[in-house]
């Protein structure tokens, strides 16, 4: 039998709504969907980076909210050119252009990005051991992979295997270093 692995990325659905990132790691929010197998759930694990490390939390804990991690993150991240950009809005009288970095967070074009990776689908017949080793070497190869790029910032990772197809969410932001020496977020300058 052929397998394939899928990805896909994005950050919104097709209405244009950006996703509900606690769908990933927020139990609460988890129970209330049809498709999940709430039995499984506590096989999950969920991952929360930071500028210094990685927090890691295993399924049927409760999981954590990830709009306040990213939001706490996108102010690390974003705040000093966010502020730096409002001053010269003001000044220049256009203060109706200022934004804050929750601006930067809610706007289809700077949400984080969601890469979605699973091998096979729901006709695929491989050992789940297998599948799930593969997917936890590939996801971690692909964090370091893209952090190394300088471009890339982690925000937060779930391994799903509480669903028909065991699959793994990341989601982070490209940033890039403006003129000012600030960083922005920016595929496209990535």
């Amino acid at each position: 039998n052929k397998t394939k692995a899928t990805c896909r990325h994005g950050r919104a659905r097709a209405d244009g709504r950006i996703y509900n990132a606690n769908h990933n790691c927020r139990e609460e929010t988890r129970n209330k969907e049809n498709h999940i197998d709430h039995e499984r759930t506590k096989e999950n694990w969920y991952f929360q980076f930071f500028r210094d490390r990685i927090e890691r939390h295993k399924g049927g804990q409760g999981g954590f909210d990830v709009i306040d991690h990213e939001r706490q993150r996108y102010k690390e991240l974003y705040s000093d050119s966010v502020n730096a950009k409002n001053d010269r809005y003001i000044k220049s009288g256009h203060k109706e252009d200022c934004k804050t970095t929750d601006d930067l967070y809610n706007n289809k074009r700077t949400t984080p990005m969601e890469t979605i990776l699973q091998i096979g689908n729901t006709k695929t017949r491989l050992d789940k051991i297998t599948v799930r080793n593969t997917l936890q070497q590939v996801g971690a190869e692909l964090v370091n992979e893209l952090k190394r790029t300088g471009f890339y910032v982690p925000l937060s990772m779930a391994f799903h295997y509480d669903e028909q197809v065991d699959h793994i969410h990341l989601r982070g932001t490209f940033a890039y270093r403006n003129k000012d020496g600030h960083l922005e977020p920016n595929q496209r300058q990535a």
